[in-house]
């Protein structure tokens, strides 16, 4: 946690791009990988759909929380973008493993009802939709939880400190606002990119679900 903060503390001290963007991709890329292996999904395979997932969520929500909170300033600057980019992360990492999880589990083990709407003309999309639902559902638990964690312990202190940095009240607060919002957008966003970027591997070109050795990892699947 220390180095950590020494860290973040270096990283805004210099305010460079190229560093901020070297942060981003590492982060983002450890946040993918957690985010496969708690899925229980094999790496090799979807790594890089979720990687590119959370990548273009990432730096998509940031930017935005960024304009909200400095309209005028550098959207890449460290001072902004970085604690944005942390939240955005955290959001995805702590919601979409299981989500991703559920969505897919949930297929394996209801697949007759899945197979029946097909059968009966439902297209993919409808067919999905039900175990889409519950994985976003899934997706957003988190960090609904964490709002009421926020609420009670970080809010305070973060807003005390911004106004010992000389911020106002109402800024305080925003930034508060913008920062749970900011949670609450990526996790299910960066589940749905996901989601599309690794259908190939779940069906084949018929819609069909594809075997379960093809998603999971070997251990689980024995």
């Amino acid at each position: 946690m220390l180095a950590a903060w020494l860290l973040l503390g270096f990283l805004i001290q210099q305010d460079a791009v190229v560093l901020n963007l070297i942060c981003l991709l590492v982060v983002v890329a450890l946040a993918s990988f957690m985010v496969v292996h708690r899925a229980r999904w094999k790496v090799k395979y979807h790594f890089v759909p979720v990687l590119i997932a959370t990548l273009c969520v990432s730096v998509l929500v940031s930017m935005v929380a960024v304009c909200a909170v400095s309209p005028m300033g550098n959207l890449l600057s460290a001072h902004y973008f970085l604690p944005m980019l942390g939240f955005c992360v955290g959001g995805i990492l702590e919601s979409n493993g299981k989500a991703l999880d559920t969505y897919y589990m949930g297929l394996y083990h209801h697949h007759a009802l899945y197979d029946y709407l097909l059968g009966n003309g439902v297209s993919h999309p409808r067919a999905v939709h039900f175990f889409m639902k519950r994985a976003i559902t899934r997706s957003l638990l988190p960090s609904i939880g964490c709002m009421s964690y926020i609420a009670v312990s970080t809010t305070p202190m973060v807003l005390w400190t911004m106004l010992l940095a000389g911020a106002s009240v109402y800024d305080a607060v925003f930034v508060q606002l913008i920062a749970i919002a900011t949670m609450l957008a990526a996790a299910p966003l960066a589940l749905i990119f996901s989601l599309f970027l690794t259908r190939r591997y779940a069906f084949d070109a018929y819609g069909r679900l594809l075997p379960k050795e093809k998603i999971v990892k070997d251990e689980e699947v024995a």
